[in-house]
């Protein structure tokens, strides 16, 4: 048979020359040759192969291919898989592809996907062309690399709303307390006062307790060395948190009589 150079690869001249076929009905089928296998006649290339090979939207590349059909170019059968599942279609030339020898026979390769078309494979007729060769590159190049994978965003640590809270309530405390020595054990001291187990309603309590205890002891050492002031700690540690203080007003009451 002779054979001229087509748009995809090695086409049959006859297929070129046919003039009972449409633009899209030649170019689906040079597609479905592109696939074929020319030992055995295997071809089974699925509906987005085709339609990205020829350049045609689905409903138009099953359009063609029901038109190829009734005209005897092609002749359509259905594949399935171990399982039984319904596979792509596997399709066989006519009568007009001499180079067709291979009666159809049903295939019971099982289903690997659309690997049919390997660039460098010798398919006899065809013959690697660059269309398929970039076609092929442009497959692998959208694959993601494992290392161009992008990498998760690590997740945002949990926001420690108590911790925050204590931090603030001890800068009262602290601001309040006679005495500034020794702030980080005092802090620790003080979180200790306060777990977060303890629910909002007894730690705002305790944190007032502790609060009005120091301001009654900032009171009574008034004018004191600091010397003689007792440590942060060992005042946080022998504070009753639960204890509640009263903290007495002065109320001047104007006599009888005075101006």
């Amino acid at each position: 048979m002779k054979e001229v150079t087509g748009l995809f690869a090695i086409v049959p001249e006859t297929l070129l020359q046919n003039d009972e076929l449409t633009a899209n009905e030649k170019i689906v089928v040079t597609a479905l040759l592109l696939h074929r296998n020319q030992k055995n006649g295997a071809c089974y290339p699925g509906i987005a192969r085709i339609g990205k090979l020829a350049s045609l939207s689905r409903m138009t590349v099953l359009r063609v291919l029901d038109s190829l059909e009734k005209k005897g170019v092609i002749e359509r059968k259905r594949r399935f898989t171990d399982f039984g599942d319904y596979d792509t279609n596997a399709y066989s030339m006519g009568g007009w592809y001499q180079g067709d020898t291979t009666p159809y026979h049903d295939d019971t390769t099982p289903y690997q996907g659309d690997t049919t078309v390997v660039s460098g494979r010798d398919y006899g007729w065809y013959q690697a062309d660059t269309l398929t060769k970039n076609l092929n590159k442009e497959k692998e190049q959208k694959k993601p690399s494992a290392q161009s994978l992008p990498l998760e965003p690590k997740p945002k640590p949990r926001r420690n709303v108590h911790g925050e809270r204590i931090k603030a309530a001890f800068e009262e405390f602290w601001q309040l307390y006679p005495k500034r020595q020794g702030k980080k054990a005092a802090f620790e001291a003080f979180s200790g006062l306060l777990p977060a187990l303890l629910g909002p309603d007894r730690l705002n309590q305790r944190f007032q307790n502790i609060c009005g205890q120091a301001t009654l002891y900032a009171e009574s050492v008034r004018g004191t060395e600091q010397k003689y002031i007792k440590n942060p700690v060992n005042w946080l540690r022998e504070c009753d948190p639960d204890e509640a203080a009263i903290i007495e007003e002065e109320t001047w009451v104007r006599a009888e009589g005075d101006e």
